[in-house]
């Protein structure tokens, strides 16, 4: 009779544990096996929250973990339950978020012998997470009792360590648990002592992980170089610990022609905020003459600082092949991750091998063009503050000094050939991305698919003064799970409100999680471009492909938003002009619950304005090129 006083004993060892280490929040999908846990949560955290679907409560959870920045629990019972986390942990170990999987499991006698609800649970998630434990049942003897605490104690605060990036590990990410319980799971016969050694280890567990260290600043990695295999570039791992010889090294870099080389800065979307990033980022700018290409994601765009000498149309401009070809950068600094211009990306592979250095906030080595040959890790604003007093000591000056300028003048024609294309009535992407811009208020949230609606925003939302966070799931950029994670984005803000912007197709995958955003009391804004299909496919060449390319790419959904939305959500509306797209959008972005705007898109169109677009600003570039050359 004592097993349900172990079990309970356990399952307060661990979670008081994680919340020492700084948990707060839980997300529960219900279970018989994982009642030991549910039961320690809901004892030991300030927050617990229940979503039915795991594959909905993962993605809650990674959007509560980007908006809270502290690790995040996830409990599911026994069986394939787990097995739907998968893509919310591939996500977060893409982007390094915290997330921390707790699964209840059946003890090892009822293993391999036809037990319900029983699969081999024990490191299912493989690479993908950062770390992976196993507590076997314990055995339920008294006397037992006082070591099985400790080791589960010692466990967990290796997991919490794992996922917070502590240690020899500088990047954190998600970590499973995976937990053993016999029945009796809870006996109402026992609830006090239950109660008491639950409290007891509880307490004892809080105290020990509280004196691991598990500490609030970035952790420490030694500077270390290691020599280039033939195939990869080298890589100088820089810690905050060695700040001159970091960017004195950076300097020789830029300067081994005895200048510093006409170059750019890009800073991609990026997994944390970070304060004093755009005037460190402005003052090293100015220094070296460079523009900053800024995507949405970055922190930067929206309520920039005016020093930034910032270009955000490069996207529209890097598709023109004389201004690209013009601009070619011999050096590049970039932040963030991989740009989700292609484009850009193409553009940034022509630096050449070496031509490329990286400064890692937590993401690693953002490079598939396989051009960098330095990584520098480190806090961005202390090493771009390092590196601003490096180039003013070394009075280091730009080949050119009118390079920025000449980019500011090109982006400034092609956000006036942008804003032509959105004031010209039809209703396409560029248009309902201009409109939900101008129109969302400062502060706010806005998650965006990762698909055509990320790379939409990214080229065509307008510049504005007030500040709003843009996140998407650009780590292993699917589709998956994207109003669940802007539900978990809106239950991490104090207003419990965010807006998500995404396709049709992308709406219809992850319907379901309008019941979870509803449960969970969170108010969602719901942006559709409703353009019947995976219009991002038309850019590809398989778009040529007359036999299979609309039934098995394109994929014409057979229902459409508005109707499959019937009963899901508290307000919908359809909008098939910028007139009416602008009015829906004021009247729902402050509306309580779920409200879905549905901006109706027609293909064709849409790819007539982009070619068009693209036309005028040629002869618009043609123009300033000819007047530099006067």
């Amino acid at each position: 009779m004592s097993t349900a006083v172990s079990n309970s004993a356990l399952a307060a060892a661990i979670l008081t544990t994680l919340r020492a280490g700084g948990a707060t929040d839980a997300i529960i999908s219900p279970g018989s096996r994982s009642t030991p846990l549910v039961l320690a949560a809901t004892a030991a955290l300030p927050r617990t929250r229940v979503v039915l679907d795991e594959r909905s409560a993962g993605f809650v959870a990674l959007g509560l973990c980007r908006a809270s920045g502290r690790p995040t629990i996830l409990i599911c019972s026994s069986g394939s339950a787990l097995s739907h986390y998968f893509p919310a942990l591939i996500e977060a170990r893409a982007c390094g978020l915290p997330l921390i999987a707790l699964s209840a499991d059946r003890p090892a006698e009822l293993h391999d012998c036809g037990a319900w609800q029983t699969i081999e649970q024990r490191g299912l998630f493989g690479a993908h997470v950062r770390r992976s434990d196993h507590l076997p049942a314990p055995s339920g003897a008294p006397e037992a009792r006082p070591l099985e605490v400790r080791q589960a104690r010692r466990t967990t605060a290796r997991l919490l360590e794992a996922a917070l990036g502590e240690g020899e590990l500088w990047r954190g990410g998600p970590v499973h648990l995976n937990v053993a319980f016999r029945e009796p799971l809870w006996d109402p016969e026992q609830s006090e002592a239950i109660a008491e050694a639950g409290a007891e280890a509880g307490a004892e567990a809080g105290a020990a992980a509280i004196a691991l260290a598990l500490s609030d600043g970035a952790p420490t990695v030694e500077a270390s170089r290691t020599e280039p295999a033939a195939e990869a570039p080298s890589t100088i791992v820089a810690s905050d610990g060695e700040p001159d010889r970091d960017s004195d090294e950076l300097v020789d870099w830029l300067s081994r022609d005895g200048s510093a080389r006409p170059g750019v800065i890009v800073v991609g979307l990026r997994s944390r905020r970070c304060a004093g990033l755009a005037e460190a980022l402005a003052e090293v700018a100015t220094a070296l003459g460079w523009p900053v290409l800024a995507e949405a994601g970055s922190d930067l765009r929206f309520g920039a600082s005016p020093e930034l000498p910032l270009v955000t149309r490069y996207d529209t401009l890097l598709r023109n092949p004389a201004f690209a070809a013009a601009q070619r950068p011999h050096r590049a600094l970039q932040l963030g991750r991989t740009p989700c211009s292609k484009p850009l990306m193409t553009w940034l592979g022509g630096v050449g091998p070496g031509g490329l250095r990286q400064l890692d906030e937590g993401d690693g080595r953002q490079d598939p063009n396989g051009v960098c040959d330095r990584l520098y890790r480190g806090d961005p604003v202390r090493f771009l503050q390092r590196l601003a007093r490096s180039l003013a000591a070394r009075g280091l000056r730009p080949v050119d000094p009118t390079r920025s300028a000449v980019w500011r003048a090109a982006d400034q024609l092609a956000d006036c050939a942008i804003e032509g294309l959105c004031l010209e009535g039809e209703l396409v992407e560029p248009v309902v991305v201009n409109a939900l811009v101008r129109t969302i208020p400062e502060g706010a949230a806005i998650h965006v698919a990762s698909s055509l609606a990320v790379r939409d925003l990214d080229a065509y939302a307008p510049n504005r003064a007030g500040r709003f966070r843009v996140t998407a799931n650009r780590g292993a950029n699917g589709i998956d799970g994207t109003i669940a994670t802007a539900a978990g984005l809106a239950l991490g803000r104090a207003d419990r409100r965010a807006v998500v912007l995404l396709g049709d197709l992308a709406f219809l995958h992850d319907i379901g999680s309008l019941v979870t955003a509803r449960s969970l009391g969170v108010h969602l804004t719901v942006v559709v471009v409703d353009n019947d299909g995976g219009g991002i496919f038309e850019t590809l060449p398989i778009a040529r492909h007359d036999a299979v390319f609309e039934r098995c790419f394109l994929t014409p959904p057979p229902l459409r938003p508005l109707r499959a939305a019937e009963g899901l959500v508290d307000h919908a509306v359809r909008a098939a002009d910028r007139e009416s797209l602008e009015t829906a959008l004021a009247e729902t972005l402050p509306r309580p619950g779920i409200s879905l705007v549905v901006a109706e898109v027609d293909r064709a169109v849409s790819r007539r304005r982009r070619q068009r677009l693209q036309e005028r600003l040629a002869e618009a570039l043609g123009g300033l090129a000819a007047g530099a050359r006067s």
